[in-house]
């Protein structure tokens, strides 16, 4: 464990130090606990990809020497005087309020404890855990990718060579820490993503509720059977739904500042999304189409500049990983290149399952702790939010994100409804953070609706 601490430490610091350079605002500690983890997986397993292209493998070295310039970093920063300041929150509760606070708060952490136990209890189960994402990260850790002949031989194409690689370097740089491949341990970076999907799902939470809301609706959404599942189980869903998250709440911050910070957190954290799963690239598109409304609603033109540079930013941090995959073997799966009229037209008939299958997932209020139904209710109730920009923001990339992985069931080569059962719960795990978000904002809107009732 000792090994495993220290690379924990490692990643905290990176991000740290990246944060530092970032951001400036006052931020509640939960935020930047959430910010230092999240930005130290991402820039961690992107600065591994680069440095495996340049021909070196992860070595317990290359972290040292990375700390090393980051503590001179945040030695530069902190003679300028400019490291960040923890916002202050009131802490005048009442012994009821107290009580409630502790028992929500340990239900987040039963779930914690949970994919801990999932993660580190046993080896990888999972199929795909196994030979998607497991099997690269020990490639990855003796071998850099440039000259991993693995990575190249068309026998393995079936393998999903040109998958996105976050989650294997994450994990190949936890083995040079301990110098050879952990079956185990080395899933240690899901529980490590499933705090992060909470620090972030909080904070968001909690810039429009007060801190018992927050911590009550972060509980209902941590805890949900669905997310337990997946969230040690060695597949890259979870990590994904983190960087999401982020993106979500600092894009949500850009809308309301148009600070150019906050917009370069939410760039990091996409880029980070791309490198993470293929559906990063449809996140990428969707947020964009989100940004882009918006700007047009309020009809600023720095901020459709603001959406150019997003994109583009974006994009250059993605470029070496998008060359290099064009060099891998890979199998028929252009889904993209299946979007059509045409196709549309010609598979049509497959949208009776593929909505009755959405229908089961959205109105299973045990699998999803009713986060769908709640939703729904807080929509209805507090329907006047839909004029607002966040709102709007909030629910176009909730659709279209959705339309989207409905879209690729109905045009993929894949005819079948336990197909679209398997996988659509976990594609609905990628939108679940904008989902418990937007209830949160309904909820806040509800209550100022009843303040000026009550007024």
């Amino acid at each position: 464990m000792f090994w495993a601490t220290l690379y924990v430490l490692f990643l905290m610091l990176l991000g740290t130090g990246v944060m530092l350079w970032v951001t400036e605002r006052p931020l509640g500690i939960i935020e930047c606990a959430g910010l230092s983890l999240g930005l130290g997986l991402g820039c961690n397993g992107l600065l591994l990809f680069w440095i495996s292209l340049i021909g070196y493998e992860p070595k317990l070295q290359t972290a040292f020497v990375l700390s090393l310039i980051v503590i001179a970093a945040l030695c530069v920063r902190r003679r300028r005087g400019s490291i960040i300041k923890l916002s202050r929150q009131s802490t005048n509760r009442s012994a009821i309020e107290s009580i409630l606070i502790i028992v929500l708060v340990s239900s987040i952490a039963v779930a914690a404890t949970v994919v801990v136990v999932h993660a580190l209890g046993h080896p990888n189960y999972e199929w795909d855990a196994y030979m998607i994402w497991g099997l690269k990260a020990k490639v990855l850790t003796y071998e850099p990718i440039r000259n991993a002949t693995y990575f190249h031989n068309s026998q393995f194409a079936r393998l999903h060579l040109n998958y996105p690689l976050m989650t294997p370097f994450l994990m190949a740089g936890l083995n040079s820490f301990f110098g050879a491949p952990q079956e185990t341990i080395a899933k240690l970076i899901f529980p490590l993503s499933f705090c992060c999907l909470g620090c972030f799902v909080y904070s968001g939470l909690r810039q429009r509720l007060s801190l018992t809301q927050s911590l009550m609706l972060t509980a209902i959404y941590l805890s949900m059977p669905k997310l337990l599942r997946w969230g040690g189980s060695g597949l890259a869903d979870v990590p994904l739904a983190a960087f999401y998250s982020a993106v979500v709440l600092y894009l949500i911050r850009w809308n309301e500042s148009g600070e150019v910070r906050d917009l370069i957190l939410a760039s990091l954290f996409m880029s980070f999304c791309v490198f993470t799963k293929n559906e990063g690239l449809a996140i990428l598109l969707v947020t964009a189409v989100g940004i882009t409304i918006v700007a047009a609603i309020k009809q600023h033109r720095r901020r459709l500049v603001h959406v150019v540079l997003y994109c583009g930013s974006v994009f250059c941090i993605s470029v070496p990983w998008l060359l290099f995959r064009r060099s891998l073997p890979r199998l028929d799966e252009n889904y993209p290149a299946y979007l059509s009229i045409d196709r549309v037209m010609q598979n049509w008939d497959r949208s009776g399952y593929i909505m009755a299958e959405l229908s089961k997932h959205v109105t299973d209020a045990t699998a999803w702790n009713g986060l769908w139904l709640l939703l729904a209710i807080a929509a209805i109730l507090a329907y006047r939010g839909f004029s607002r920009p966040p709102i709007i923001f909030l629910w176009t990339i909730l659709l279209v994100h959705l339309i989207a992985y409905l879209s690729i069931f109905l045009v993929g080569p894949i005819e079948s409804p336990k197909f679209v059962g398997e996988n659509l719960g976990r594609l609905l795990l990628h939108i679940s953070p904008v989902a418990i978000i937007l209830i949160g904002w309904h909820w806040s809107l509800l209550q100022s609706q009843e303040i000026s009732t009550d007024s």
